[in-house]
């Protein structure tokens, strides 16, 4: 399903991003559908190729100074060229004021126009969170999501088998939880999928027989993360006679999320097992594959071959 926003939106989150509405105020209605902004000087000149009707329009300095140098008529027609493609805002960031043709203009085309106090820096790292929160395609997945050593981990299984406990044990070691229960997931251009919890959950996990734990009041704030990039999934599984494994783990299981390929590794639980020992030794593994391009595994395996 298609995401898109209002631009009223943007004036709920006004305070943020320090904006206000000087003209087009019957354009509100117009659908914002592409997080990423559009600072693109050139269409005044008449370069339309580039300029998009599916994101915000951005106006700073450079392009002020510019209009400046033109006549009455210069001007009028580099601001009409914008509204060929309909798009749905323009921000004047610096607060800098707009020239009387493009609050005419805005108003006659119904496009809201706001003045923000931001540089324009500022106001476009802002407005990118914002826009990308909101129309980021999202997933919600019952499982665990701790960071160790730096690799986003999803711990996921039946319900029952014990991955609060194990993820408890594993913020004892050192590393940090991002969500318990309920994990939000959502994807960002160009391959990245970013965990994080629902709100309501935020820094807590539920361990049966003690009830909700806050992680924070418990292991001071350096054990959680507010969000973090997925990058591992270990999938537990209850062993029966009927389970069969990899044992020498030279199958790559992938597990598709939001149109990614995430790495999998099924991890067989049983009684008498460290899961969450087994869970962190996984993500060492994952970084000396991902950032050292060693497998230790294959390495052992082509030892075998040439002592043989």
């Amino acid at each position: 399903m298609e995401q898109y926003i209002e631009v009223e939106y943007l004036l709920e989150k006004k305070d943020l991003l320090k904006i206000e509405l000087i003209s087009g105020g019957k354009g509100l209605k117009n659908l914002i559908k592409y997080p990423k902004i559009q600072k693109k000087g050139l269409v005044f000149a008449g370069v339309l190729e580039a300029l998009r009707d599916d994101r915000v329009l951005i106006i700073g300095n450079t392009e002020i100074t510019y209009f400046k140098t033109l006549n009455n008529y210069q001007l009028r027609q580099g601001l009409e060229n914008i509204f060929l493609k309909k798009i749905p805002a323009i921000i004047i960031t610096n607060n800098l004021k707009p020239p009387a043709e493009l609050i005419k203009l805005c108003s006659m085309y119904n496009c809201p126009l706001f003045k923000s106090s931001l540089p324009t820096s500022e106001l476009i790292l802002r407005l990118t969170r914002i826009l990308e929160d909101k129309l980021s395609p999202k997933s919600y997945v019952h499982g665990v999501m701790v960071d160790i050593h730096g690799i986003g981990t999803l711990i996921e299984g039946e319900s029952g088998i014990g991955k609060s406990e194990i993820a408890l044990e594993i913020v004892q070691k050192g590393h940090r939880l991002v969500a318990d229960d309920v994990v939000k997931l959502k994807f960002l251009p160009p391959d990245f999928i970013i965990a994080e919890p629902v709100e309501e959950l935020k820094n807590h996990i539920e361990i049966r027989g003690l009830g909700i734990i806050n992680i924070e009041e418990l292991f001071g704030i350096s054990a959680i993360r507010l969000q973090k990039r997925l990058d591992l999934i270990i999938s537990l599984i209850k062993i029966d006679e009927n389970t069969e494994f990899d044992r020498l783990g030279l199958t790559n299981n992938k597990k598709k999320i939001l149109g990614i390929d995430i790495p999998m590794i099924k991890l067989p639980v049983s009684p008498g097992r460290n899961i969450a020992m087994l869970i962190e030794i996984s993500a060492r593994i994952f970084m000396l594959k991902r950032y050292m391009n060693y497998d230790p595994t294959k390495k052992f395996i082509e030892k075998l071959y040439r002592n043989n």
